[in-house]
């Protein structure tokens, strides 16, 4: 499943996920670090363009 937010551009990037606190589209371009856990799974922390907070997508 896409989320987009109500601006189009001319290619569609997938989101990365949706920011648990306002559910808006967080896009690959607003993550501020990624690293990877325990058995190889890789989460980001990313900066919210709805409500400016540093999240963790979901």
């Amino acid at each position: 499943m896409m989320v987009k937010m109500g601006v189009m551009s001319t290619h569609d990037t997938p989101a990365l996920g949706i920011c648990p606190e306002c559910a808006a589209a967080i896009a690959p371009a607003r993550v501020l670090i990624e690293y990877e856990r325990g058995g190889g799974e890789v989460t980001a922390f990313a900066e919210c363009p709805g409500c400016r907070e540093v999240i963790r997508p979901v």
